[in-house]
């Protein structure tokens, strides 16, 4: 704020008109922090939304509720299919809020799902993947499959 007082008195000394010059800036950064909360809203209701299925899905399903231990792998592909065309005239809101996964372990500890880890590369190799099999929960944004007291949960990469 400092800067943009100093830029604008010292443009106005040297040209009276010239302070206008300082409204196309101005006009950006204030585009560009509603965009940013725009964006910010869309992914907490995408992440919302995506650990209320996820729970409801394991909580509802015998078989699931008996898994000790979930693997959460999660792709890092733009996930905010709502927000595609900010970010693509905006580019900047990508790199600043660095849009990786699609939940948060913290996210899936709101609604009671404590049995949540990361999953490592071992698990993602093609004969752990063969040893889970079908998938028990086929849903629009993830895929859980189920191999002994252990289950996969694989994030979807969404489309627009």
């Amino acid at each position: 704020m400092f800067l943009f007082y100093l830029s604008a008195s010292v443009l106005v000394r040297c040209y009276p008109q010239a302070g206008v010059l300082l409204a196309v800036p101005l006009l950006y950064m204030l585009s560009f922090s509603y965009a940013y909360g725009r964006v910010l809203m869309m992914r907490q209701e995408m992440e919302k939304t995506i650990s209320f299925n996820l729970s409801y899905d394991v909580f509802s399903r015998v078989e699931l509720r008996k898994v000790k231990k979930f693997h959460l792998q999660d792709d890092d592909s733009g996930w905010v299919p709502a927000a595609q065309g900010t970010l693509a005239v905006m580019p900047g809101i990508d790199d600043i809020m660095g849009l990786g996964a699609a939940v948060s372990l913290a996210a899936l500890l709101r609604v009671g799902m404590d049995n949540v880890e990361d999953a490592d590369e071992s698990y993602l190799s093609k004969d752990k993947l063969d040893d889970f099999g079908m998938p028990v929960v086929n849903n629009k944004f993830y895929d859980i499959y189920l191999g002994g007291e252990e289950g996969l949960i694989m994030m979807k990469q969404i489309k627009p």
